[in-house]
């Protein structure tokens, strides 16, 4: 629609309070015509039956309108085109509408109501986008998926294609046991269905991969805003830092809100008082709100250094974050699985607390713990797909073979070499690069510190014989994607991001799960990230004190 028109902007009416939402009840009519529609403010907890609106904002052309009825003769609100193709599908001819939307329900240029409505989150139904119906019920579409061609696959593999899925918002709007329904064009689909049909798929990861189906943004989204049970891997989701790690992947336009959209998340009433203290503020600049959030974990360290109390996983430096502290972390930027968290079984600072101080004016941390060892030599960046069947580099190696020979300079694989341990190296290679098997033991539900390394050893020696199913592929992949395999100088294995360097220390903090990775910087240190140390992960180094073969230490780092 032409916006040339002499028709005025609509203006905004302060709502009456900050437990207030607008309403938008969008008339009747047919599709294609002028849209049109009126904006009511109602109490959140009386709002009665609505629909919630979730879309990409796609391209900021505003070059369509909705005009909305006033009682001083109204106006019109610029639509990009998303929303107002959106709106046209969902208009009814015979009867109103009622439907939230934030585009048209949030006066986007005040920035105090932006930050009060972003407090304020409700559990009515959704609608979305489309999906192109296959040709079977989507709850068989399990049976046969070796068989299936790949043209098959199409339908599914563009559904979870679209950016919606990377929404930032998403998770509030499609986190909660609302029912809710995807439509794209003419076609519909219920959530539930589709949610059911990317778990079906989830342990055929090759298949996944190899028809790019993207199920995994899917699964993320369900229910992420309803509180799980605490038994299982959900245990996770009551740690609101974690789940600002888990987010990384989400696309917002203002990165302040990825901290923002997870105010309304039932972790907040695990975390400390710091934590639960959050409130959106747009005053506040981006680097000001990560400090905040790293900090209030920060102070509530108590016993365990683990994502619940400090950040949900160390940032990588890089040369254009000189603004955030290295022991920030730095929630724009996604590289790999984390090691650290919440319910790791790993406990590399034995029984021992933290012992920490904040710096606010430099800012700095100073922390104690012991030095163990330096980085001596590093492998290339890993992918992901190295560690899939079949799959070799342009020597012909595989990554196994690569990290072996290259890194941990071994021959053939055999079990008569040592590690530093005494424990076969082979093993030790092998739990390196899948983080001591923490996710295998989860996926086939074992106690963690009840199984035998004989155990693990034959898991790892199928992945010789080229017999490797899913569970170990994962496993392996999932930690060692984007991370590089290095040796320090006496010997350990550590993976860490490709950031690391020879001369990088490897530190267990007091208090600290998993070892840390830190770069010497004239007397102060900067934090690389987290690692995993086959030999170091069960209290070892804190042995090695009390033995005063190490010794305590105050890292400043900055």
């Amino acid at each position: 629609m032409d916006l040339s028109g002499t028709i005025q902007d609509y203006r905004y009416i302060a709502l009456p309070d900050d437990r207030s939402i607008r309403m938008l009840i969008l008339d009747s009519g047919e599709q294609g015509n002028t849209l049109r529609g009126s904006l009511n403010a109602v109490e959140c907890n009386s709002a009665g039956s609505y629909e919630s609106l979730s879309y990409v904002w796609g391209a900021p052309e505003w070059i369509h309108e909705i005009l909305i009825q006033g009682e001083d003769g109204g106006g019109r609100i610029k639509l990009t085109p998303n929303l107002f193709e959106a709106l046209n599908r969902l208009i009814l001819p015979d009867r109103i509408r009622r439907i939230w939307v934030d585009q048209i329900c949030i006066n986007q240029v005040d920035w105090l109501e932006r930050s009060q409505q972003n407090s304020i989150w409700s559990t009515n139904s959704s609608i979305s986008f489309k999906l192109k119906e296959p040709g079977k019920s989507p709850i068989d579409l399990k049976q046969d998926l070796e068989k299936v061609l790949e043209d098959g696959w199409g339908p599914l593999s563009h559904l979870t294609d679209p950016p919606w899925f990377t929404r930032g918002w998403v998770v509030q709007e499609f986190g909660t046991k609302t029912p809710a329904t995807l439509v794209w064009g003419a076609s519909e689909i219920d959530w539930l269905i589709l949610y059911n049909v990317c778990m079906k798929l989830n342990d055929y990861r090759n298949l996944r991969c190899k028809f790019k189906i993207k199920t995994t943004y899917l699964r993320y989204i369900f229910e992420r805003f309803v509180e799980r049970d605490l038994s299982n891997d959900h245990a996770n989701r009551i740690n609101f830092l974690y789940e600002l790690h888990r987010a990384r992947h989400l696309k917002f336009s203002d990165d302040r809100d990825r901290v923002f959209a997870w105010l309304g998340h039932y972790s907040l009433r695990w975390s400390n008082k710091e934590l639960g203290a959050l409130a959106a503020d747009y005053t506040k600049s981006l680097i000001e709100i990560y400090n905040d959030v790293t900090t209030g974990g920060w102070k509530a360290a108590k016993r365990s250094l683990s994502s619940s109390d400090k950040s949900s996983a160390p940032t990588q430096h890089r040369a254009s974050q000189d603004t955030l502290p290295s022991w920030v972390p730095d929630w724009r930027t996604y590289q790999n699985h984390m090691l650290y968290e919440p319910i790791n079984p790993h406990h590399a600072h034995g029984a021992s607390s933290p012992k920490l101080k904040l710096d606010l004016d430099l800012p700095s941390l100073i922390i104690h713990g012991v030095e163990v060892d330096t980085i001596d030599m590093y492998s290339r960046p890993l992918l992901s797909k190295e560690f899939n069947i079949g799959h070799a580099d342009s020597e012909g190696k595989t990554a196994i073979e690569y990290i072996w020979r290259d890194i941990c300079q071994k021959g053939r694989f055999n079990l008569a070499d040592k590690y530093i341990t005494g424990e076969e190296s082979l093993f030790a290679c092998m739990q390196t690069l899948g983080n001591g098997c923490v996710l295998m033991a989860r996926w086939e539900q074992n106690p963690y510190h009840e199984t035998p390394p004989s155990w693990w050893l034959e898991k790892e020696a199928v992945y010789h014989t080229d017999v490797l199913g899913e569970p170990q592929t994962r496993a392996v992949s999932g930690v060692a994607k984007n991370r590089i395999f290095a040796r320090t100088e006496k010997g350990y294995y550590v993976p860490r991001p490709g950031i690391m360097e020879p001369g990088d220390i490897i530190c267990v903090l007091f208090g600290g799960k998993q070892p840390f990775c830190l770069r010497p910087f004239g007397h102060v240190y900067r934090l690389v990230g987290e690692c995993y140390v086959h030999g170091l992960m069960n209290g070892q180094a804190m042995a090695m004190m009390d033995r005063q073969e190490l010794t305590e230490m105050a890292f400043q780092i900055v």
